[in-house]
């Protein structure tokens, strides 16, 4: 499957909250309500990645992020394999 998820080290972590983005962390807590932890590849993708996450098209799922497992949001389209 050559070509696919290429993008992955292009991923930031973002927080979006109430239409917000802000730089993401793996530490501080979030509630998908108010706010959520989006892997996008930027602050535009994060805001889409998140209103994907409210229509339900795109769920909670885990990522390795520097070595370890974390629970975030993110999206792939699925036309090409490469995250947003």
């Amino acid at each position: 499957m050559t070509g696919m998820v290429e993008n992955y080290g292009d991923l930031k972590l973002y927080f979006v909250g109430s239409g917000e983005v802000s730089e993401g962390n793996t530490i501080d807590d979030w509630d998908g309500f108010s706010k959520t932890l989006v892997a996008a590849t930027s602050r535009r993708n994060a805001l889409l990645v998140a209103k994907l996450y409210d229509q339900n098209k795109a769920l909670p799922g885990t990522l390795e992020w520097e070595g370890q497992p974390i629970t975030m949001v993110s999206f792939k389209d699925p036309s090409t394999g490469r995250y947003l």
